[in-house]
């Protein structure tokens, strides 16, 4: 009786090994790992497959199991203990008391330490060979596992977590330490590096940061005479041209050069009104993410933007959008202009619509790039008006001094550190 409790002893606690060291070989691997190695792999690697289509069903198996090899494995050490005792007369509470020590040692370094400890160095390993017999327990222990899985789920939601299901391959702030890590090692140069940054950075941009904002708008007004409005068009190196009534505020349409071109040679038979196109307005506050698709949806290049009111912000164009992931891209009829200089050491010239991540990434600055999109609007609301060419303002250690401005907007300024 005694070797078919040691045989039992060995055969629970060689199971302790497995579930343990399961455990951690596969909470260990990334998940894009593991999904290489069940494409890699097939049918040999279906236990990952499960592992990424359902964690908690797994996991709950290899907790199951784990608890139930412990609870015997105590149970078969505690009897064999008693056996000992009653064969040499030994004290019961001597023998019980040693032998859950014995037990408690060999559970936590044999059965614990030691197997999560080889299992994090060689988890894909243990992952590959384990996953399948695991699998197969799975469907065993179904039933139980839904029993504990199903409440288990719900105390999770209670307390605001997640489940396995709901992690993804990678976070964000994961992809960006390895962009940066690669950019360090030489894997990724600085564009490549910028460009992928970029990315992760678009879902989170929203309209009014990367807009063509409404002082710089190039339109035309429907109350003009006709001529002078196919003048501007013709004369403007845009494929597209707002068209407003009155004011900019109250944007009609907008005008397709080339449809504008090809009814120039019937001239005095166009009406503007048939020429024009139906304008797209969206809120400063999308996200270009959901812009660019209802880009792609509708087959459009051009949006008005407008702010909560309803008054005319900007517009926004596809070029704006995928600027943001690769950068500027300059056309036959963009003339490249450096719009940061930097001068002597401190001083910079800076034209005002210049966005300011981009400027304190440049100079160093700290510039409160989530108040204003541009320096024109810092250097603005620090005036509290539009400020005329030679006025300068402080602002903290910088000094801010007008080199260009108009009558509505400043054009181009220099900060000095002081």
């Amino acid at each position: 009786m005694i070797l078919i409790k040691v045989f039992g002893f060995i055969i629970v606690f060689f199971s302790m090994i497995f579930f343990a060291g399961s455990e951690t070989a596969l909470t260990t691997l990334r998940r894009i790992r593991i999904k290489r190695l069940a494409a890699e792999r097939g049918r040999a690697t279906r236990g990952l497959s499960l592992w990424l289509q359902d964690p908690n069903r797994l996991l709950t198996t290899i907790l199951i199991g784990n608890a139930v090899a412990v609870i015997f494995a105590s149970v078969l050490a505690t009897s064999m203990a008693l056996d000992f005792s009653f064969s040499y007369g030994w004290s019961q509470k001597l023998t019980v008391g040693y032998a859950a020590a014995i037990i408690t040692v060999l559970i936590l370094v044999f059965g614990e330490i030691m197997p999560k400890t080889y299992a994090r160095k060689n988890a894909e390993k243990i992952s590959t060979i384990c996953s399948e017999p695991l699998r197969w327990i799975a469907k065993l222990l179904s039933p139980l596992s839904q029993v504990i899985v199903v409440p288990a789920n719900l105390l999770i939601q209670v307390f605001g977590g997640r489940g396995l299901k709901g992690i993804p391959l990678f976070t964000t702030q994961e992809i960006g330490t390895l962009i940066e890590v690669g950019a360090r090692e030489g894997a990724l140069d600085d564009e490549e590096k910028k460009m992928i940054q970029s990315s992760l950075e678009f879902g989170e941009t929203i309209v009014r940061e990367v807009m063509v904002p409404r002082i710089d708008m190039q339109c035309v007004d429907m109350n003009e005479e006709r001529e002078e409005i196919f003048k501007k068009i013709m004369k403007r190196p845009y494929s597209r041209v707002p068209v407003y009534k009155g004011n900019v505020d109250n944007i009609i349409g907008i005008v397709y050069t080339k449809d504008l071109l090809t009814a120039l040679r019937n001239r005095e038979l166009i009406i503007m009104e048939d020429l024009m196109r139906q304008a797209y307005f969206v809120p400063e506050t999308k996200k270009i993410s959901e812009l660019l698709e209802e880009f792609r949806k509708g087959r459009m290049h051009l949006a008005i933007v407008v702010d909560e009111y309803g008054v005319t912000a900007g517009l926004v164009t596809i070029e704006d959008l995928i600027e943001e992931i690769t950068g500027e891209i300059l056309d036959e009829y963009d003339v490249e202009q450096e719009t940061i200089v930097k001068l002597s050491d401190g001083e910079a010239i800076v034209y005002a619509k210049e966005d300011l991540d981009k400027i304190n990434e440049e100079l160093g600055l700290e510039l409160p790039a989530e108040e204003f999109d541009s320096l024109g609007g810092l250097v603005v609301d620090l005036f509290g008006r539009v400020p005329r060419t030679g006025e300068e303002i402080n602002f903290g250690n910088l000094k801010f001094v007008v080199q260009e401005a108009d009558r509505r907007k400043v054009i181009k300024l220099k900060i000095v550190k002081k």
